[in-house]
């Protein structure tokens, strides 16, 4: 199981402004970012590594070594805050805002009115949320330069953190600055695996 976990539940017909059962529990110890727009957030977290699950898989995700687990529905929030414990982040979107509780998050910060995104909130995610293997597939060929760049800042912190990142991509220039190693598929078959200069020349001569 990894050490630092996230549970992402996308439940858009949550009102976090209402009250009751696990929606009391989350506000009491949660940050509300109240301008968060979380549109591709779920794609974004999937690029990430995440694993989608019913409400009842979320343990067996987590025991599977999934470090980041999405969850949908108003339903998913009390199996969700069930399955946290004091390693875990929860972020909880819905229409009436962005819930950050549990791992790293200060609850006294209460309602936050700064403006956010999609990609912010997946960077947090993955800063947080400190898998020893990180599985990265195309996520930084989506936002805009800011959000590479903000990426790949968090990508180098990890490195030096000691996890291991698997960067897929089809960009030779992100792959040469982020990785020192690389493997090189055509069709789903290896072609070459080795230092990331060797397989980006022998890339390139596959190109010509």
């Amino acid at each position: 199981m990894a050490e630092k976990k996230a549970l992402l539940v996308l439940a858009d017909a949550l009102d976090l402004n209402g009250s009751g059962g696990a929606l009391d529990k989350l506000k009491k110890k949660a940050a509300v970012l109240s301008h968060a727009d979380a549109a591709g957030l779920k794609d974004l977290a999937v690029a990430l590594g995440g694993v989608c699950a019913g409400a009842s898989g979320i343990e067996a995700a987590f025991e599977a070594d999934a470090a980041l687990v999405i969850v949908e529905g108003a339903d998913a929030l009390a199996p969700a805050l069930e399955a946290a414990d004091r390693r875990t982040l929860v972020v909880v979107v819905s229409a009436s805002g962005t819930a950050f509780y549990g791992l790293a998050v200060n609850p006294k910060a209460g309602i936050v009115g700064r403006a956010v995104n999609a990609q912010d909130i997946a960077v947090t995610i993955a800063t947080i949320a400190d898998p020893e293997i990180l599985i990265l597939d195309e996520v930084l060929s989506v936002g805009d330069a800011k959000f590479r760049k903000k990426s790949e800042k968090k990508i180098m912190e990890m490195f030096d953190r000691g996890v291991t990142v698997l960067f897929v991509s089809h960009s030779l220039e992100q792959v040469q600055r982020l990785c020192d190693r690389a493997v090189l598929l055509e069709k789903g078959r290896v072609v070459a695996e080795g230092a990331v200069g060797d397989v980006a020349e022998q890339y390139m001569q596959m190109l010509n």
